[in-house]
């Protein structure tokens, strides 16, 4: 992991998450980034895009997700995604999902994640523009 590149939310991590700000969509057809998740070992943790910004920011994080953003644009995204991690013991410590974020335009978005006992952690994430 890298502070400087990735975009830290407790437990879970956005890989790559600060690179985007200067990129144009280029994943999902052209409308948003692909960018992958891992989650610490033994941790359950949902990320959320807040209620103001549903319909504008979406995630990506499962096929059929995926084959519905193709279908329906941004209607199709999913406004929260659970994470289930490999119990302990797994050599890396961190399991890791592909997929990304959808975007209406760019955007400096906030998202959240929340770990059952704990507070909820958000953070701002620089989809095409800089935050």
């Amino acid at each position: 992991m890298s502070p400087v590149h990735d975009v830290v939310l407790g437990p879970l991590v956005l890989l790559g998450g600060r690179r985007w700000a200067e990129t144009r969509p280029n994943g999902f057809n052209g409308h948003g980034y692909k960018i992958p998740v891992t989650l610490l070992e033994g941790v359950r943790a949902t990320l959320s895009v807040p209620s103001n910004m549903r319909g504008r920011v979406g995630l990506v994080f499962s096929l059929p997700a995926q084959d519905r953003v193709e279908r329906w644009g941004m209607r199709g995204a999913d406004t929260a995604v659970r994470f289930t991690a490999c119990s302990r013991g797994e050599k890396s410590g961190r399991t890791g999902w592909p997929g990304g974020l959808i975007v209406d335009r760019p955007r400096c978005v906030a998202l959240a994640v929340k770990v059952a006992g704990r507070p909820s952690v958000r953070r701002r994430v620089p989809l095409g523009r800089r935050c």
